[in-house]
């Protein structure tokens, strides 16, 4: 799953498996509140940002289920990536292909993630997260 795999990546945890116990219960998938609930059981200083330099960015896929009445709708299409900055160059984590890429990379195969019927993405959460 995109939200355990990417809070793993974010906190330089070598497996999934490692994060584990920061993510229980597991229903699936991750809530801003479910990712915020883990890093304070990881004992990480976290907090909601505009941009971060390094954390967690919760995707909303754009498409039709945007304008529905029931925002819950809108909460199965989203994803879950880690961002960090390096010296002179930003990196993605995407569970998709399990690694960092830099984001000019990610930015040109981002599409081919995106749901049937979706027309693009824009960040719904941003979590800055101590290093």
């Amino acid at each position: 799953n995109c939200g355990p795999m990417a809070l793993a990546a974010v906190l330089s945890l070598p497996t999934v498996e490692a994060v584990r116990e920061f993510v229980q219960p597991f229903r699936g998938f991750m809530s801003p509140t479910d990712m915020r609930a883990a890093l304070d059981r990881a004992g990480v200083k976290h907090r909601d940002v505009d941009r971060p330099a390094h954390g967690l960015i919760r995707i909303q896929w754009v498409g039709p289920w945007c304008d529905l009445p029931d925002p819950r709708v809108a909460y199965r299409y989203t994803h879950w990536i880690g961002v960090r900055d390096r010296e002179s160059w930003r990196e993605v984590y995407d569970a998709t292909p399990n690694r960092w890429v830099p984001i000019d990379e990610w930015a040109r195969w981002c599409p081919s993630l995106y749901p049937k019927r979706a027309t693009g993405w824009r960040m719904a959460t941003a979590i800055e997260v101590a290093r």
